[in-house]
């Protein structure tokens, strides 16, 4: 399980900084070009968090749309479904980008 791994790494990450203090919440961003499932790494996080400070935190996870950022005329652009990473403002190929590969813990919040 791919998505696993990942989020092991994270749930790890995020006990460093929340030292043995109750976990209330938590906002996992994805990336839709991460090529991970929701659902999946809700399953991971349950499993990862379990007997640990996060165990019981309501997860939200947030799908992010890929957004691509034009070499040739610098405007910002979201992806279509197609992966068409041709700019529309200008027809560019050579583009960068910006958002769209998340795959981490974004926000925590800690109970009172």
């Amino acid at each position: 399980m791919h998505e696993f791994s990942l989020v092991k790494k994270e749930v790890e990450k995020a006990l460093g900084k929340v030292a043995g203090k109750k976990v209330s919440r938590v906002k996992f961003l994805l990336g839709r070009m991460a090529h991970g499932n929701p659902q999946s790494i809700r399953e991971a996080f349950k499993i990862a968090a379990a007997g640990t400070a996060l165990s019981g935190a309501e997860l939200e996870v947030v799908v992010v749309e890929p957004k691509v950022k034009c070499g040739g005329c610098g405007k910002v652009f979201n992806v279509d479904k197609e992966i068409n990473l041709s700019c529309p403002h200008c027809n560019s190929k050579s583009n960068e980008l910006v958002s769209g590969e998340e795959c981490y813990i974004e926000n925590i919040e800690i109970e009172d």
